[in-house]
Formats: structure tokens, C-alpha cells, sequence
């Protein structure tokens, strides 16, 4: 029976930063993840480390501002938060980052005038001062109109003026979270992918947790004096599977999204509107694609995945030959499509949850040394990791000396003489460091090499046209015979096939 001061439950974003968070600050941890790290709602993020300016969305007249200014000051504290963290890992992770052209449109129509739009940027400018800071020039009408993409987009009335400004976009943001596992567990955390929790259990002042290990296919168990339960829109799923009797913490938001190829003029530019309803659209570019979205619904934790649904696709169709009357897109336009859910906070009177970050402590649980995350953001996975390790070494002292955080992307092998496997798109990763990331970083199966270890996945064709070449280069390491590697490839087509709708 292992003993740790945390068990830390979901290996998406959150619970990688508050696993290294929390083993810098001196607690034996150990993390454990139903799949692998950073596979389910920590794929289906926007990809964006954004400034935050959708925050304010819903607040344009002072009207609104006064008689909503909890809900105001809450928006304001978010979009301060975006800001920050936004330089923090600019500064820290700029190799895993690339800047992107957006344009924000505004029509004769718009609640939000120019002038406001000016403010709204000026406001985020100013809760970030000494960092990064946002890169924003306002185009007139005539300089806005010379825009391929605002050109197109003619169906909202009169283009009044728009924004040119600078965003960041995650170049890849599951390996991100695989880094901070890493370095958590190079710092001395226990990791362990694909040990899905079955049993949680008070034991004298502490709590059990008793896991099934399919790797061995046999169950484990670990004992703690706390646990930080980080499982997304599973939170409250795991707590009603392992019988531990508390409120309703999350509020899933099903988001679907899908890929395609526009004109060629629109490339590399990024448009952020608002759909039909009202709600943030965005289309932002991904190497010779775009990718638009997201339709929302609300929806629970469905442990088999999310895919998109046609009447979803459909919809996303229909809102892009709104925006770009002359483009007659229709489903054959497609890719690929992705959907997941995001953990928003529980809150009765919004039917897709509360749009707050928010660590539930023991004395909201009602449960000693029971925390729980909702809301959590890929953006701000830092803070929120800081945020976890603060509460519970304010509850107990750790167990071990405290030490730095490890953050950043992790050194992998040098190219020796195997070569390098190159995608048709210009993804290479060398073998040696293909083989390094099986060797080191707790992979079990194809998917995870393609998708989360090397960067083959979420390219034009999503790692299909290399996908062969992969499996044979790392297959000695991963211990897979030439029959197993053919089922290895099997079920990757078949996922990508299933899980995108690729239409490759």
C-alpha cells in the first residue's frame, strides 16, 4: 500500500498542473488518468491562449454593467486572469506557440460601436501591465473592406470598422499537458495513465483510492491525506461511481467544431464575430484549414467520447454560409469534425453552467480533505495550479522539502542516424525522439504517439498518411509484435475515422 500526502484524480490540464504544482510544493503525490494524459476535454480546447476579450461579450451599455455588476466584476476578473496568464506562458513556453492574425468585425448594427470596441481593448491592455500586452489596430471601414475575409463575410449589414489584433495560438496543446506530467513526475510525482478510479473510500483521517491498472489488469490502491478530484466533466460522475455523497459540482457544455478548407485569400486569417444567437464565432486558421465553431448544447460526461452530430455539423454549416453567403458550403466541405465538454461550474439558473473558475474546498464539500476543480481552462492551467498547491498547503504541511517548478517543454532525444518520419504537411519528429517518448512517457497505445507524444495527429490528414511509418519506427520499443502493430494501426484509422468524421 503506497502512501502519499495528495492523489491527484484526472490527468487532463488541471490535474497535470495541479500535480506539479503540488509535488514543487512538497507533497508526495500521485496522479492518476481513466486514459492518457490530456486525450478527452484537454484536446477540444479553442487552441488558443486568448486575451479574453469574449469575457466582456454580453456587457456593452452601462445599463447592463449597472445592473448586473456582480456578473460584471466576475467577467472583469476573468478577463485579468486571460492576461496574465496569457503573457505568463508566453514568456515561459513561446516554442509552443504561434501568433495568428485576427480580425473583429463591427457592423453599423453592433451594440458594441468602434469607440466601445477601442475601450474594451484599451480596458485589457491595462489589466496586464508590464506583460505582454495586445498587439490592436482599428481599421476603418475602407481598410476594413480591403480584408479578404471581412469582405466576405457580407451578409451582417454595414462594416463600419473592425480590429486587427494579435492572438496566440497553441500549436499543440496536448503535448502540453504531457509536458507538465512529465515534469511533475520528474520531480518525483507517480503518474499512472489508464487507471481508472473505482473505489474512494474515508481511512482514519485520510482517504483510499483503489484503481485498475490495464496495463497489469489488476487493481491498485494508495492512500492520502487529501485528494484533489480534477476530472473535468467527470467530477461529479467519479464521486457518485465511488459512492462519496456529495452536491453537484459540474455543468457540462458539449462544444463541436469542424475543419475545412476555405479560399485560398482567407488564409492564415483568424475572424472573431458572433453567431446568429449571439454567442462568440470564431474561424481561425490551422495551416491550410480553418477550423469554425463551436455550437453549444448543454450535455453530461459521456465516458465513451463525444463526436459531432450531423444536426451539429449542419448548424455550423448553416452559420458559415450566413456570415459567407457566396460560399455554399456543405458537408462535403468537411475534413474533419471534433466535439467535447467543457467543466463548467454547477450554477441552477444558466442552463450550460457558470463561466467561473472555482476550487471547491473541504469546507464547501462538506468532505476533510476532499477539493475539487471545475472550470478549469488550458489558458490558465498555471494559476489554477498555484491556486490547488496554495489551498492544500494551507491545510497541512507537505511531507517533503519544497523545490521549483518544473514548467516548460520537456528536452527529448537528439536525432541520431534512424532519420526523421516527415508528414505531407511538414510535420517532422526524428525517430530517436519518437522512440524516447515511448520509451519514457507512459505510452500504452498508437494514439497516444500520434496524437499527444509527437505532433502527427491533429495535421491536415490527422496523421493517416504517416501513421504506418510510426508504428513500424517505434514498434520494438513499445513492445508490439508485427501483428500487434497492424491492430495498433487498425484502431487508430478507426478512431480517427469515428471520433473526426475524416474524410481524408
Amino acid at each position: 500500500m503506497q502512501i502519499f500526502d495528495v492523489i491527484v484524480i484526472g490527468g487532463g490540464i488541471t490535474g497535470a498542473a495541479a500535480a506539479n504544482h503540488l509535488i514543487a510544493a512538497g507533497h508526495s503525490t500521485l496522479l492518476v488518468e481513466a486514459g492518457d494524459f490530456g486525450a478527452v476535454t484537454t484536446s477540444r480546447t479553442s487552441r488558443l491562449q486568448y486575451c479574453g476579450l469574449a469575457y466582456l461579450n454580453g456587457f456593452e451599455s452601462f445599463s447592463t454593467i449597472a445592473t448586473q455588476p456582480q456578473a460584471f466584476a466576475q467577467r472583469l476578473g476573468l478577463a485579468r486572469r486571460s492576461m496574465r496568464e496569457r503573457s505568463a506562458f508566453v514568456r515561459q513556453s513561446p516554442e509552443r506557440l504561434q501568433t495568428v492574425d485576427f480580425y473583429l468585425p463591427i457592423y453599423a448594427r453592433d451594440a458594441a460601436s468602434p469607440w466601445k470596441m477601442k475601450a474594451g481593448f484599451r480596458l485589457l491592455d491595462m489589466m496586464d501591465t508590464g506583460g505582454e500586452g495586445l498587439t490592436y489596430t482599428f481599421l476603418d471601414a475602407n481598410a476594413a473592406r480591403a480584408i479578404p475575409m471581412l469582405t466576405g463575410a457580407s451578409s451582417r449589414g454595414a462594416l463600419v470598422g473592425a480590429i486587427h489584433y494579435v492572438e496566440y495560438q497553441y500549436n499543440w496543446p496536448e503535448r502540453i499537458c504531457v509536458d507538465t506530467v512529465m515534469n511533475a513526475a520528474e520531480a518525483g510525482a507517480e503518474v499512472r495513465n489508464y487507471c481508472p478510479v473505482q473505489h474512494i473510500e474515508r481511512e482514519g483521517d485520510g482517504w483510499r483510492v483503489t484503481c485498475f491498472d490495464k496495463r497489469t489488469k489488476a487493481p491498485f490502491s494508495a492512500t492520502a491525506r487529501a485528494i484533489v478530484n480534477a476530472a473535468g466533466p467527470w467530477v461529479d460522475t467519479i464521486a457518485r461511481a465511488a459512492g462519496i455523497s456529495v452536491a453537484q459540482l459540474n455543468q457540462g457544455e458539449k462544444g463541436t467544431n469542424i475543419a475545412l478548407r476555405l479560399p485560398a485569400e482567407f488564409r492564415g486569417q483568424g475572424l472573431q464575430t458572433l453567431s446568429r444567437s449571439g454567442a462568440p464565432f470564431y474561424l481561425i486558421p490551422w495551416g491550410a484549414l480553418h477550423y469554425a465553431g463551436p455550437v453549444n448544447s448543454s450535455a453530461e460526461a459521456d465516458a465513451k467520447g463525444f463526436v459531432a452530430q450531423d444536426n451539429e455539423i449542419t448548424s455550423l454549416i448553416d452559420e458559415l454560409n450566413d456570415l459567407f453567403p457566396d460560399l455554399n458550403l456543405g458537408h462535403e466541405d468537411i475534413v474533419y469534425s471534433w466535439a467535447g465538454v467543457r467543466p463548467r461550474t454547477y450554477a441552477p439558473s444558466a442552463p450550460s453552467g457558470g463561466s467561473g473558475l472555482q476550487l471547491h474546498t473541504p469546507a464547501m464539500t462538506g468532505l476533510p480533505g476532499y477539493y475539487v476543480y471545475t472550470g478549469g481552462l488550458l489558458m490558465m492551467h498555471g494559476q489554477i495550479g498555484r491556486e490547488i498547491a496554495t489551498a492544500v498547503t494551507q491545510a497541512f504541511s507537505p511531507s517533503r522539502e519544497p523545490q521549483a517548478v518544473k514548467v516548460g517543454p520537456r528536452p527529448l532525444a537528439a536525432t541520431d542516424q534512424r532519420g526523421v518520419i516527415t508528414s505531407v504537411d511538414g510535420v517532422s519528429v526524428p525517430v530517436s525522439a519518437l522512440n524516447d517518448m515511448v520509451a519514457r512517457e507512459s505510452v500504452m497505445t498508437l494514439e497516444d504517439v500520434m496524437f499527444r507524444r509527437a505532433s502527427f495527429g491533429w495535421n491536415e490528414h490527422l496523421g493517416t498518411d504517416v501513421v504506418e511509418d510510426v508504428a513500424e519506427a517505434v514498434r520494438e520499443t513499445a513492445g508490439w509484435s508485427k501483428v500487434e502493430a497492424g491492430l495498433q494501426i487498425m484502431a487508430y484509422r478507426e478512431t480517427v475515422n469515428r471520433s473526426y468524421k475524416f474524410r481524408g
